[in-house]
């Protein structure tokens, strides 16, 4: 969860790639992949989640009233037959 970086990251970093923003009236949801890299213990660890925002415009302010995120899956590279990546 994000309490649990927040609390045990020494520095965390969010790049959000692949945006889609749809605005209806003072609705706007925006879709993006976030591309999450921290440092815990003095090793580097990153992961990628799939995330949807919901914003909604009031006072003449965009507020984020939901973020919901998703983990995506890492796939390494693709096996050969037999499994073995040696020659």
């Amino acid at each position: 969860s994000w309490g649990v970086l927040f609390a045990t990251a020494a520095s965390l970093m969010v790049a959000a790639t692949d945006v889609q923003i749809r605005l209806i009236g003072d609705v706007a949801w925006v879709g993006c992949d976030e591309r999450i890299a921290n440092t815990t213990e003095g090793r580097m660890l990153s992961s990628m989640a799939r995330a949807t925002n919901i914003f909604v415009r009031h006072d003449s302010a965009w507020r984020m009233v939901v973020h919901h995120a998703s983990p995506v899956p890492f796939l390494g590279p693709p096996q050969p037959e037999g499994g073995s990546l040696v020659n």
